[in-house]
């Protein structure tokens, strides 16, 4: 059996490990070597020892001794903790498959420890082919990719080992559209998927396809009392089915794969069977009673309520069997779930876990109790903000679509959401306190994956500009009739005067209001794709914007504008850009594709300052009041800082 850990309690547990843990330097393990450093900069970028970044998906521990303990990050690899979680490091060696902006990145993605010799591990990656197969716990790695067909756009999801033999193993994966239409096919909000299923039985010397379908293999489970049964779930909240249709609001999807020959032929358990709801994002299966399944259900569009009965598209919550999938009856009904787990101890507890909060049963799955959940839960966040005279009033923003912000008045201890009512799919892309009153914040709206840099034809509306003027606690629309649909990826607001605001907008170049966003001028900048924006704190109409051609910078309020890009990669996309506060002839910037850079003579040059930094995938800066450290949020290598003098 294959228990694996899910999505949201994962991400929470990631943070809580990596935050209080240490990383010795990584040598011949690291993502990626020096870059166009400068002899002459004395200063070097040092780990901080925080989170590393990227998507942490699986942690597995070894049964036979619950110190050793991995986890896999899509961005750093895979890791090794010898003593219970309290120290990590990297366990890469001979992990080829490199991806990321910058192709720094080690997308491993899955990992599972073989049941019947635990020095044997499987990992395999994330949208590049990559099967991976250690047998000495992991400190070396050999590919294992014969007959795997797909070279771009295929994930593994999982593993299973068959109980009668480690040469026998199922893994699950992913395909993206752009690998099996040859273009990308999106759907209503994320990409359209199939899915596969690869089996060895050669302990990896060779892989054959067992299953294809319309949508992605997430779990494979085997009945332990008779091995050729499986069992695969298929779907996920945060993928849609190639069968899905976005325009007329079909979801698609499959249901539970079962196939009782080793997976020579399979049939499909769906509606037919009593399981209506057909994104299985997580199953489950009994520890003592393998005709037990319990699956989690749900997406995040399609199981909202969107017709006129109120009933969402794909049913969401939990579905039972008892009678190895001929018949499954739902339990639980909310708007998704996308985790549930057996007690191997006490089956007769169950969880379930997922947008809604956690639910505990004690009765195996049969009914439910919620249980208490912290209302600031969700741990993607697209913005982050301290207010700058009271560190202790902190504002998020998270990717969660049922709520837009979320308070805090203790720095972090507690939380309160609140509910921002503005059009469907969109987020909060920034936010921005008013140095000057910071009972007024600013917030810019639109869809997050764009602020990302994936932008390509498509231009469907944003949100505009939402303001609060009691610390974040309501909001309302800071907008007029240009701005209301724009996707707004960055704000500055006037050091001293709260009511002007410079927005960067994704489509529109940047807009300036000075009546607190009643009204909007469009700036005349060239580059209208516009990722991060400043104002020099000493003098304020001084502007610098952050593109996709390098930066711009106006002297006159955003009157004019000149290029400023001398030293910085011609292909840069400069997600962030900030003044140092002291001396704000020194202005620093950051590019997803080659690290960080720094001016110091009001953006008129550049320099390269990547001195010790191992990731260039740089997405956010910041730095103290007295300029002498800065802060670099970087993809899979977490958080670096630069001290420069005392």
């Amino acid at each position: 059996m294959n228990p694996v850990c899910k999505y949201f309690s994962l991400i929470i547990v990631l943070i809580g490990i990596f935050a209080c843990s240490s990383f010795p330097a990584a040598g011949d393990e690291t993502a990626s070597g020096p870059f166009q450093n400068d002899a002459d900069w004395p200063y070097v970028w040092e780990r901080t020892g925080g989170p590393l970044g990227g998507l942490g998906y699986d942690i597995r521990i070894r049964a036979d001794n619950p110190q050793i303990m991995y986890v896999t990050d899509a961005f750093a690899g895979a890791y090794l903790s010898e003593d219970a979680g309290n120290s990590w490091y990297p366990i890469n060696r001979g992990v080829t498959t490199r991806s990321g902006y910058t192709g720094d990145a080690i997308p491993v993605f899955s990992l599972t420890i073989d049941p019947l010799n635990p020095d044997i591990l499987w990992i395999g990656t994330q949208d590049k082919r990559g099967i991976f197969k250690s047998e000495d716990s992991g400190r070396s790695w050999q590919e294992m990719t014969d007959g795997i067909e797909e070279e771009v756009g295929i994930t593994f999801r999982g593993f299973a080992v068959d109980p009668r033999s480690s040469d026998t193993v199922y893994a699950a994966g992913e395909i993206a559209s752009w690998t099996w239409a040859g273009a990308e096919r999106q759907g209503f909000m994320f990409d359209r998927v199939r899915g596969v299923v690869y089996k060895t039985s050669n302990g990896g010397k060779s892989w054959r396809a067992v299953w294809r379908g319309e949508n992605l293999a997430r779990y494979v489970w085997i009945n332990p009392d008779n091995p050729d049964t499986l069992y695969v779930s298929t779907g996920i909240f945060d993928r849609e089915a190639a069968n899905s249709d976005p325009e007329a609001r079909e979801p698609g999807g499959v249901g539970i794969l079962k196939s009782e020959d080793g997976g020579e032929t399979w049939h499909v358990l769906n509606d037919d069977n009593g399981l209506t709801g057909l994104y299985v994002g997580s199953l489950f299966m009994h520890p003592e009673n393998p005709d037990v399944l319990i699956a989690g259900t749900g997406h995040d569009y399609y199981s909202r309520p969107w017709d006129r009965s109120g009933k969402p598209l794909s049913p969401a919550g939990v579905f039972i069997t008892t009678d190895g999938g001929r018949t499954w009856k739902q339990t639980l009904e909310t708007d998704l779930i996308t985790s549930v787990e057996i007690s191997l101890s006490n089956p007769d507890i169950v969880y379930a876990g997922g947008r809604s909060g956690l639910f505990r049963s004690k009765d195996g799955g049969a009914t439910w109790k919620g249980l208490a959940f912290p209302p600031a839960r969700q741990t993607e966040i697209n913005a982050f903000a301290v207010n700058p005279v009271d560190p202790g009033h902190l504002i998020n923003c998270p990717w969660d679509m049922g709520f837009h912000a979320a308070v805090s008045r203790d720095g972090g201890t507690s939380w309160r959401p609140v509910e921002v009512h503005h059009r469907d799919e969109q987020q909060f892309l920034d936010v921005a306190f008013a140095p000057s009153d910071p009972a007024v914040v600013y917030a810019g709206v639109g869809r997050a994956k764009f602020k990302y840099g994936d932008i390509g034809d498509e231009k469907p509306p944003g949100g505009g500009v939402f303001v609060s003027l009691d610390g974040g606690m309501s909001w309302q629309p800071a907008n007029d009739g240009k701005m209301e649909h724009m996707n707004v990826a960055g704000l500055a607001v006037h050091p001293d005067n709260p009511k002007i605001v410079y927005a960067a907008t994704l489509w529109n170049g940047v807009l300036k209001t000075k009546d607190g966003g009643r009204n909007w001028t469009e700036l005349g900048i060239r580059e209208k794709t516009v990722f991060s924006i400043a104002v020099n704190p000493a003098h304020p109409k001084e502007i610098i914007t952050g593109t996709r051609s390098g930066l711009h910078i106006s002297a006159d309020g955003g009157n004019t504008w000149t290029q400023s890009s001398a030293g910085i990669d011609p292909g840069a996309l400069i997600k962030d850009v900030v003044y140092d506060p002291a001396v704000p002839e020194i202005i620093w910037a950051c590019d997803i594709m080659s690290g960080v850079y720094q001016s110091t003579d009001g953006g008129r040059r550049w320099r390269v300052r990547n001195n010790g930094l191992r990731a260039r995938a740089v997405n956010s800066l910041s730095i103290t009041a007295d300029g002498k450290c800065l802060y670099a949020a970087t993809e899979g290598e977490g958080i670096d800082k630069l001290e420069m003098g005392q």
